[in-house]
């Protein structure tokens, strides 16, 4: 009887002991459930906050950019909106958009795809006219039934709005633009207006139904539409027709009170939370004993869990560090707190990336990459930045505000590269762009900071430069190319690029037998504008190959116009850009435009700089015998200027050289033997039957050392500066007639 009370004692206590820690553990599954679902929910509106912000800086870009093509027009004198059209049709080809267009007050518009209609009653355009930019909310597009949103600008003139800007983008097209897959490519987001119609739709893959409003969702906990017009964001659980469990998350935008919709499968994340679930009754059913061993392994995993939920949406997968999203949101958050004007911003990119991945491959191209950004986060102290934002493409938010210091962090950063990749990559010399903008106190967002701090970087993409600082000098530059490529292809048509000749007069006969084409832009809106403003500007957008197409045609008119009247038979010189020369069938094109004009091709000479010569040498060779062979005479131009001048003469078939005026201009120290090389230079031309012309004379000391030294030609401001062509044909007649002397 004892041994079966203790029995049942023992066994009760069993129970007892097996109910307490199955109660506990029914009590804790169900609060860790709980939380996890918590965390979900939190991270859920993380996400969708941070779609939020992306969205939101996009659209006001666009915005923006419209804003800034309107600003352009208002420098265009005529308020015709048939007019005014003709001036975007070359932004509508370089953007996303569907078409642009152009309206009066009245309300009519022509558009950039030929289309012309009354737009009055069009929300978009009676804000515009009230002064208020605005991107519209989706409509169907009475042309193309698509379904469609537009931009909207004014266009003012003498401060007062005078037309209307608008483009319009398929929605289609906007989606593709705004809409990324989220955590891990498992979930998609829609954007939806106040009354939860989906107006931006998503085309992932995992939207596996179509539903044009949230209307029509089957929520859990009954959620409705009037519940997400009071509030900002939050996380609501619904089931799809096909008893799919998904959250959504919603935001709301600035824009048109519309909400960024984030839905994700509940199973991204239930499959791991179930599993941790079901660990942990079994656990302590079967082994009670292990109750806190348990615990930890359970608070271990879920915090394994957190970290991978954050991975998915604030690591770069290459480099295993923090991504472009989460250093956007640290330094928003610094510049929200008003403390940003303490930290500095650098933009970052190798040199010749894609030559690196020629040579390594793609794999030694990741590899470079994963090295820079453990040098990057090595050298950043726990208050300060960095990421990858694309390829090979690095951004750095430093704690310092001096040039000095800046440099010599960039530096540090750039030796722990160097170190890191010590052996691997001996056949490439790593050389970085590097752009810098130290943030200001009026600054507050992002967006416009990265902007300055990139175009700080393109400013140096074509020299050998590695730093550039931004200044507002170089934002009033900015805003004037803006201007400027804005004008330039009205300006030609409008023939405002004027020719300006300087003559060349021959030392041996005191006369002029040629001159050199120098192009001036004669703008009604800026004056006469000298190439030093506009032709680094060209070279840099591929207009300059257009201009000196122009060039060329208008020394062909000038020459065929002085052919029909026997007058001045000279020859011209013109300049060929490295940007374009060696682009196939250039040769041919050159010839059949000067035959046009039935000029004799002796009389036409192409300048080419040193440095084009120095880069492509083997094709340039190839390019200029067969322009020789047509009959027209190539020029090295600046001889002397670079660092393999007298190279190129053995390699460059060349019939002239112009002798740089870097050697007149040296210290007096340095006079006497800049001299001495000339007369070198000069009787080596001599031996090898090469003509020469020395540019930038201005004084009768250097026309006699150079007459005296055997030199053919001279150019310079001693003789004439470069002149209109009517000037230009004045001051040949008188020169031709005046016994000049030296």
């Amino acid at each position: 009887m004892q041994k079966h009370k203790t029995l049942i004692r023992r066994l009760l206590i069993v129970v007892i002991s097996l109910s307490v820690f199955v109660g506990g553990a029914i009590f804790y599954v169900s609060q860790l459930r709980t939380t996890l679902l918590s965390e979900l929910r939190t991270n859920l509106m993380q996400t969708a906050e941070a779609n939020a912000r992306i969205i939101e800086e996009d659209i006001h870009n666009e915005i923006k950019t419209i804003d800034s093509i309107a600003s352009m027009l208002s420098n265009n004198p005529s308020t015709d909106a048939k007019v005014l059209i003709k001036d975007v049709k070359d932004a509508k080809e370089n953007s996303d958009f569907l078409r642009f267009g152009i309206s009066g007050l009245d309300g009519n518009c022509y558009t950039t795809d030929g289309q012309k209609f009354n737009i009055a009653d069009r929300e978009y355009f009676q804000s515009a006219i009230q002064g208020v930019s605005m991107f519209s909310n989706t409509f169907t597009d009475v042309i193309g039934k698509k379904d469609i949103n537009v931009f909207a600008s004014p266009i003012y003139h003498d401060g007062k709005i005078t037309n209307v800007l608008f483009a319009s983008m398929e929605t289609e097209t906007l989606s593709e633009k705004l809409l990324n897959e989220t955590f891990n490519d498992q979930g998609f987001s829609d954007v939806a207006n106040e009354e939860g119609k989906i107006v931006i739709s998503s085309h992932s893959k995992n939207r596996k139904q179509s539903i044009d409003s949230i209307t029509r969702l089957n929520f859990v906990d009954n959620f409705d539409v009037s519940q997400m017009k009071n509030e900002k964001t939050g996380v609501e659980e619904f089931i799809t027709p096909d008893k799919e469990h998904r959250y959504l998350a919603f935001h709301r935008l600035d824009i048109n009170n519309w909400y960024i919709l984030s839905i994700v499968p509940s199973n991204v994340v239930s499959t791991q939370i179930n599993y941790f679930l079901k660990m942990a009754i079994v656990t302590w059913l079967l082994l009670a004993v292990l109750f806190i061993a348990i615990i930890i392994y359970i608070y271990i995993s879920r915090n394994k869990a957190d970290k991978k939920m954050e991975e998915l949406v604030f690591y770069d997968e290459l480099t295993g560090h923090y991504n472009y999203n989460r250093f956007r949101l640290k330094v928003q958050a610094l510049l929200d707190q008003g403390v940003g004007n303490e930290y500095t911003l650098i933009e970052a990119d190798v040199r010749d990336f894609k030559l690196f991945n020629e040579i390594y491959g793609y794999q030694g191209g990741d590899k470079l990459l994963c090295i820079i950004m453990n040098a990057c986060e090595e050298q950043c102290t726990k208050e300060e930045a960095c990421s990858r934002i694309s390829g090979d493409r690095y951004i750095l938010l430093l704690h310092t505000k001096t040039e000095e210091e800046i440099i010599k962090r960039i530096n540090h950063i750039i030796e722990a590269i160097k170190y890191a990749s010590k052996g691997m990559f001996s056949m490439f010399n790593l050389e970085y762009k590097i752009g810098i903008y130290m943030i200001e106190e009026s600054d507050k967002d992002i967006g416009k900071c990265h902007d300055r701090c990139a175009y700080a970087k393109k400013r140096i993409k074509d020299t050998p430069e590695t730093f550039s600082f931004f200044s507002h000098e170089m934002y009033e530059m900015q805003l004037d190319e803006k201007r400027m490529e804005s004008l330039m292809e009205s300006a030609l048509e409008a023939s405002e690029f004027e020719i300006y000749l300087q003559p060349k007069v021959t030392l041996k006969d005191k006369k002029i037998h040629a001159a050199e084409a120098l192009v001036r832009w004669n703008s009604p809106v800026y004056g006469l504008i000298p190439p030093y403003r506009f032709i680094p500007l060209f070279e840099r957008n591929g207009f300059l190959e257009k201009l000196d197409m122009y060039m060329i045609e208008e020394v062909c008119r000038v020459l065929e116009n002085w052919q029909k009247q026997e007058k001045m038979p000279i020859r011209i010189s013109v300049n060929l850009s490295r940007m374009y020369i060696f682009k196939p069938g250039f040769a041919n094109k050159i010839v059949e435009l000067v035959n046009r004009h039935h000029i004799e091709h002796s009389m036409i000479e192409f300048e080419i700089t040193e440095n084009v010569i120095y880069d492509h040498s083997e094709e340039l060779r190839s390019i200029i015998k067969e322009l020789q062979h047509h009959g027209f005479l190539i020029a090295m131009d600046d001889f002397g200027s670079g660092y393999s001048s007298l190279n190129m003469l053995k390699d460059i078939p060349i019939d002239e050289m112009k002798v740089d005026q870097v050697f007149f201009r040296a210290e007096k120290e340095n006079k006497e033997r800049s001299f001495e090389i000339i007369k070198g230079v000069l009787s080596m031309a001599k031996s090898l039957h090469i003509h020469t012309v020395a540019e930038g004379v201005e004084t009768e000391k250097e026309v006699a050392f150079l007459k005296e030294a055997g030199c053919d030609e001279i150019q310079g401001y001693y003789y004439a500066k470069p002149l209109c062509i009517k000037d230009f044909m004045k001051f040949y007649h008188t020169f031709q007639e005046e016994d000049v002397s030296l």
